[in-house]
């Protein structure tokens, strides 16, 4: 008997999601994360965390900026930018302007850093991830490093704490895949459609997965069109293949 797949009490967190927390809690001031999908890593992480929380993110592009509400206010702060205008690009977009204003940023947090690898060549940068460390760590301040490929550096070795953001495993995608129904307000999946959904996303990244299930919706279906979600699977293995 195939039987319809009622909402689970307890979440099914990603394994990157309990050991990140587990580090947070530990006061771990530098992490590295490699991973295949730097944005959605980000996103995943950061909805993850207390929404209270200063979370901010950085790239070279658009300077330090804040996720949560107090990220913002954190950031527009560091980048004496009182009145949000944008401009904190202008102040912080090279890694070394972030690193050296980040040092002021207030207790609890969290700073996610875009990395590309050849930005490890410059020694300032080096010594500035390294300068953190140990302000870091007193007041639970966390330095999050990402990158597709990280390699952290011989003379950072001591100082990051590097995880990997492993594919998906069946029980999350599952999870997954029943939260798509429920926001579809659709009957929940059934064992048989979840083993089938699940199968058809094994082996890809959490946000292209998500992303495939949610375009394989069929009104007509009432459901998950198995076929479509194969299609995209193709694509997405043969675009990374490219």
């Amino acid at each position: 008997m195939d039987l319809a797949v009622t909402e689970s009490a307890t979440e099914v967190l990603p394994k990157l999601v309990k050991t990140f927390k587990a580090a947070r809690r530990g006061a771990t001031p530098e992490i590295g994360i490699n991973t295949s999908d730097v944005n959605a890593c980000i996103k995943l992480l950061a909805k993850n965390m207390k929404q209270e929380l200063p979370i901010m993110v950085w790239d070279i592009a658009t300077g330090l900026n804040g996720i949560t509400d107090n990220g913002g206010v954190e950031a527009n702060k560091l980048c004496d930018n009182a009145g949000g205008n944008n401009d904190n690009a202008l102040k912080s977009a090279r890694p070394t302007d972030c690193l050296s204003r980040i040092r002021k940023s207030c207790g609890g947090s969290m700073i996610f850093m875009k990395m590309q690898q050849e930005y490890f060549n410059d020694p300032v940068i080096r010594q500035g991830i390294s300068n953190l460390r140990d302000d870091f760590k007193l007041d639970r301040r966390t330095l999050v490093l990402l990158a597709v490929d990280l390699i952290i550096p011989a003379t950072l070795i001591n100082d990051i704490v590097l995880l990997d953001d492993d594919l998906p495993t069946p029980p999350e995608l599952g999870d997954m895949v029943g939260k798509l129904y429920a926001s579809a307000n659709l009957e929940p999946p059934t064992t048989g459609i979840l083993a089938k959904a699940t199968d058809a996303l094994i082996g890809i990244p959490y946000f292209p997965a998500e992303q495939a299930t949610s375009m394989s919706f069929s009104k007509e279906l009432q459901g998950l069109d198995m076929d479509a979600m194969w299609e995209r699977k193709r694509k997405q293995i043969e675009a990374n293949m490219g």
